[in-house]
């Protein structure tokens, strides 16, 4: 009888923890913050979200200088090709200061994270996306932090 019981609960114990071990480490539940889901939106082309989550002064300046008049496609030209597809979307580190957050995208085809930062309104990270620099490989702290606090200002795209 107790040996029943044993190969019963035995198997139900190990799956439990296998599955309680992939979710630990895994997290697909884990929550994105506002700006990787405006990077998310930005790269898949999804131009009505990205602009939902867009300054209107950012809106405008695409409806001047962007291809078509999107967003999206202003963010294109910064892709090579040659990078691959989107893989994934990581928060680095944040400036209150500069209203500012760096991102690093990872592609499929190269090893080297792409440093991007999106430039907030006042309000910071919860409120509108004015713009944008980077889409540049990243080459290191320094020039990551450079590039978060405007002193290196490359690929720049609407408000400083």
């Amino acid at each position: 009888m107790r040996r029943k019981l044993l190969l019963l609960v035995l198997p139900a114990l190990l799956i439990m923890a296998v599955v309680i071990c992939v979710l630990a480490f895994s997290n697909p539940w884990a929550a994105q913050t506002r700006g990787e889901i405006f990077i998310r939106h930005l790269l898949e082309g999804r131009e009505l979200e990205v602009q939902g989550m867009a300054a209107s002064s950012l809106i405008s300046l695409a409806m001047t200088n962007c291809p078509d008049g999107q967003l999206h496609e202003c963010a294109f030209t910064n892709l090579l090709p040659e990078w691959g597809g989107l893989s994934e979307i990581k928060f680095a580190i944040g400036s209150g200061q500069h209203n500012s957050e760096l991102f690093h995208l990872f592609f499929t085809s190269i090893d080297t994270p792409i440093s991007v930062v999106l430039i907030y309104s006042e309000g910071g990270a919860n409120s509108a996306v004015v713009g944008w620099r980077g889409f540049v490989p990243s080459e290191g702290e320094d020039t990551d932090r450079d590039l978060l606090d405007g002193r290196l200002d490359v690929n720049h795209f609407g408000k400083a």
